[in-house]
C-alpha cells in the first residue's frame, strides 16, 4: 500500500533532472531517484524571527566575502524589517529530499 505523503511526489523531466542532479551531487545515472523527490517548505510570515536571522547572517556573509556591498546588506535588512512591520513579509525555505533505498 503506498505511503500517504504531505506533498505529492513529482517526477522530474529530462533537463530538470539533470540540473537537480548537478546541483545536489546526485549521480545523474541514478535515474530512478527522480521518482522519489519530495518538496518540503518552512514558511514564516507574521513572526519571522528565525528567517530574519538566516537572511541577516547570509547577507552579512556575502558582504564579508565581497560579493555585495555594505549598502546592500543594510538595505536588505531594513527592507525585510519594513515588510514585517507592514505585515507583508513572506519568507520560505524550500527543500527537496530524495529517499534512498537499498537495491534488490
Amino acid at each position: 500500500m503506498p505511503k500517504r505523503r504531505a506533498f505529492p511526489r513529482f517526477p522530474l523531466k529530462g533537463e530538470q533532472w539533470k540540473e537537480v542532479a548537478k546541483l545536489s551531487g546526485i549521480p545523474e545515472a541514478a535515474n530512478e531517484a527522480r521518482h522519489d523527490i519530495e518538496p518540503h517548505a518552512y514558511v514564516q510570515t507574521t513572526s519571522p524571527e528565525y528567517l530574519l536571522t538566516l537572511l541577516s547572517r547570509g547577507m552579512k556573509a556575502a558582504g564579508r566575502a565581497g560579493e555585495i556591498g555594505q549598502v546592500i546588506v543594510d538595505s536588505f535588512d531594513a527592507e525585510a524589517r519594513r515588510r514585517v512591520a507592514n505585515r507583508t513579509f513572506f519568507g520560505s525555505l524550500t527543500f527537496l529530499s530524495v529517499t534512498a533505498r537499498k537495491g534488490d
